[in-house]
């Protein structure tokens, strides 16, 4: 595929709404992790853009965190933060959109059930894969202090991101059509 101006105007976008949703937090005063709307902009990068630009489009914005943007959640930027407790969470967003998108344009996951399935997968799980991997390592907790305060805390609002998310799919992969 070609990188034109509407694909580069597309990867943009979606780099933004995953930085403007940064700022929707909740902290939680038993997790180094806070509540944040980050994975809404990761699960629709992966539906409206192809695989290697929704890729694309979160490493964009992990590159304007670096650079010193406040686009991390909470508006915090840098390499600390990548390195941190809740670096694995981000560095998941490239993987996840990834594989949303790369689900989403498999035969049969265009269903509304198929993209509550997809984006469970790739928007919830792979990142929490990377991102329980880092704060496990970074903070030396066990799995199972990991899993309570980095994974259990979120699900029921991953799984309300997923459902809003999917509930609009349809209307967002029409966005992407053209790419």
């Amino acid at each position: 595929m070609k990188l034109s101006s509407s694909n580069l105007t597309k990867i943009a976008l979606c780099a933004g709404i995953t930085a403007l949703l940064a700022w929707l937090i909740i902290p939680l005063p038993f997790s180094p992790v806070p509540l944040s709307g980050q994975t809404i902009g990761v699960m629709i990068s992966g539906i409206v853009l192809p695989p290697g630009y929704a890729a694309l489009s979160q490493i964009v914005y992990i590159l304007l965190g670096i650079f010193g943007l406040p686009v991390f959640s909470g508006g915090t930027s840098g390499l600390g933060t990548l390195v941190g407790p809740t670096g694995g969470y981000i560095w998941g967003f490239v993987v996840g959109a990834y594989t949303i998108s790369a689900l989403v344009r498999y035969k049969g996951s265009k269903s509304t059930l198929g993209y509550v399935v997809t984006l469970t997968i790739g928007g919830v799980g792979v990142i929490y894969i990377t991102g329980l991997a880092q704060l496990m390592n970074v903070t030396k907790m066990s799995f199972h202090q990991a899993l309570l305060s980095g994974m259990l805390p979120f699900l029921l609002g991953d799984f309300f991101k997923v459902a809003l998310v999917s509930s609009v799919a349809k209307r967002l992969k029409g966005i992407g059509d053209s790419t």
